[in-house]
């Protein structure tokens, strides 16, 4: 959708002189249509819903959001957390947590109500409101609409579910933060168009934001040096002395916990300090690669879960051309319009995270793609500003083009994965069969210990069945091996004294406890098994003459393993070799954004043993 011009009333064409900030901050803004303001929920609810219905499958968190959910638990067994997950930054060397626990707070409710239900719930609600916010802040701007708001409101969620369908319900925190980072832009752009509405969704989103990770705290400050110093030059944009101790007070109630804990806790934020001094090395093409990726019409370069170290030259042809249009909108655009600014906000917040996740932490030279694909949602935004600009311009005789906007919301939809994006879904559906065979359990006892062998068990599975444990008020501990126990993540005693053992196990032969086994494997169906064959009969067809990716070639070129597909596709299929290709993203146009291809991944790696057959066996005692 794109914003719908029209003749102003005589007693407000006074706020929208030729420089926008000549606008009287307290006059509302007057829009261009009569669509009552409540249709600016609907986008919003309809995408929580899609998210949650995508999601609600997987019974429980796994991974990092379920140490996410443990933290969760701790708020509510009296165990106040004063920092935010744990972090990558300082790569071990430097115990570091994100800067705030915003987000265990806000979903405590949801977990004490609907357990992991609840946590993906909260999320959604919380992406959802985020949504109606931006839209609101949209509406108030000079010469926009209603209409417009609901289109930036679409550009968003197009942006988010080019990532996943799941992600407006996704508790990972980089991508949590990612509708209030649109909030925390659009409010920056209000405040400098003169809208003193801005200032409280300025405080709260640049709260949430700085707060849920680490790595935005660069773009939360380098949005509050820009306000201040508009503020500074026009004092009519800022705040009323009235709400200036409101939304000091606000402020401070957002961030008590990461003050106390610098005051009298861990000191997190000289932590921080001093690890985000220094950084990754990404290669010189990798920027490059996640700028096109998010720029351009497609995003199959970036499917797997690591970046390609050079660009190609069309990668390169498309930022250069992108980067063109969008400075060339920006002077096209009218000067009163409010998308030059959006312009502004938008396309800086795109090359400051093009360039900041480009070094997050790499594996083996690799830059993880889960860090850069935030910038899909911010080019989505940024479109529609480019979009805006020139709509504003359009001939009279456009003035009532209604198929224009309907136009660029489908091709935008089109973009939207068909497939499943994420994490291993074999391993998420096992994971919530774990809980639920411990959640079925007639007796266990009053103090255990979680002990986890192997990556899958130790990482994602073991914080699920300790949050679990925390639900039926079990006091539980982890082991002490440090690979899979992975006692960084989380504050509970390691090991718990007097207490029986709970053991995890990648595989049965895993499982080391005398006792009876609580979680056994759970083989396919019938129906499943058959399903399984049908898959593997499209796929051949589909993809009959595999190739290795780019992150594959660009591996082995560096030392990694040759990738070796003489085979063919027939026998990659029947032996799940296929599977774990995709996962790795070392076939070329191969990902799970095929419908079948997620289908086939799921079923072949819950039919295989080594990946997602986990159990749980408890130790006599």
């Amino acid at each position: 959708m794109l914003p719908v011009g029209g003749n102003r009333p005589s007693s407000v064409r006074r706020a929208v002189g030729s420089d926008s900030t000549t606008i009287d901050p307290d006059v509302p803004a007057p829009v261009t249509d009569r669509l009552p303001a409540a249709v600016l929920v609907v986008v919003p609810l309809v995408a929580a819903a899609v998210s949650l219905a995508a999601s609600w499958r997987f019974p429980v968190t796994v991974g990092d959001t379920a140490w996410l959910t443990q933290r969760v638990a701790d708020v509510g067994a009296g165990r106040w957390p004063l920092v935010g997950m744990p972090s990558t930054i300082g790569r071990g060397a430097v115990a570091t947590h994100h800067p705030g626990p915003l987000q265990f707070y806000w979903l405590a409710p949801f977990w004490t109500l609907a357990g992991f239900r609840g946590i993906v719930a909260g999320t959604a609600a919380a992406g959802a409101a985020a949504l109606a916010w931006l839209g609101v802040l949209v509406r108030s701007l000079p010469r926009s609409s209603t209409l417009t708001a609901v289109g930036v409101q679409v550009a968003a969620v197009v942006g988010l579910f080019t990532i996943s369908t799941e992600m407006l319900a996704d508790p990972w925190n980089p991508y949590t933060a990612l509708p209030w980072l649109a909030v925390l832009l659009a409010a920056a752009v209000t405040v400098w168009n003169g809208r003193r509405v801005g200032w409280w969704a300025l405080v709260v989103a640049a709260s949430v934001v700085a707060q849920l990770h680490a790595g935005y705290l660069p773009l939360v400050a380098g949005v509050a040096t820009v306000v201040a110093v508009r503020t500074w030059r026009r004092p009519e944009v800022r705040a009323t002395r009235a709400r200036v101790p409101w939304l000091t007070g606000l402020a401070a109630l957002l961030w008590v916990p990461p003050l106390v804990d610098l005051v009298a806790g861990s000191h997190n934020p000289w932590l921080l300090t001093r690890a985000m001094a220094g950084g990754g090395e990404p290669g010189a093409g990798v920027p490059v690669v996640a700028a096109a990726a998010a720029l351009g019409p497609a995003h199959g370069t970036v499917d797997s879960m690591w970046l390609p170290r050079s660009a190609t030259a069309t990668e390169w042809l498309i930022v250069g051309v992108s980067v063109a249009v969008v400075v060339l909108s920006g002077w096209f655009a009218p000067r009163d319009h409010w998308s030059r600014s959006w312009i502004v906000a938008f396309g800086s917040a795109f090359g400051v995270w093009t360039l900041l996740a480009s070094r997050a932490p790499a594996t083996d030279g690799l830059i993880p793609t889960a860090y850069t694909r935030p910038l899909w949602p911010l080019a989505s935004c940024l479109t529609f500003g480019v979009a805006a600009a020139w709509w504003a311009r359009r001939p009279s005789r456009l003035a009532g083009a209604w198929w224009v906007p309907v136009l660029v919301t489908a091709v935008w939809v089109l973009s939207v994965p068909r497939g499943y994006v994420g994490l291993d879904p074999a391993t998420r559906v096992r994971a919530g069969q774990v809980v639920a065979d411990l959640a079925a359990a007639d007796r266990l006892p009053d103090r255990l210990n979680v002990r986890a062998s192997g990556f899958v068990a130790g990482w994602f599975v073991a914080p699920a069945v300790t949050a679990e444990l925390d639900r039926r008020g079990i006091t539980n501990g982890v082991g002490t091996d440090d690979e899979w126990d992975v006692a960084s993540m989380t504050d509970r005693p390691r090991p718990l004294r007097q207490a029986c053992d709970l053991h995890l196990g990648d595989e049965p032969t895993d499982t080391t406890g005398g006792g009876p086994l609580l979680a056994a494997p759970s083989p396919l169906t019938r129906s499943e098994l058959r399903r399984l064959a049908t898959l593997r009969s499209i796929l051949a067809g589909r993809y009959p003459d595999p190739t290795p990716s780019r992150v594959a070639s660009d591996a082995a070129a560096h030392g990694g393993p040759q990738l070796d597909l003489s085979d063919g596709v027939t026998a990659l299929l029947a032996d799940g070799r296929f599977a774990d290709l995709v996962m790795a993203g070392a076939l070329d146009g191969v990902s799970t954004r095929d419908g079948d291809v997620a289908e086939y991944v799921e079923l072949a790696h819950r039919a295989d043993p080594a990946w997602a057959e986990l159990t749980a066996a408890l130790d006599d005692c």
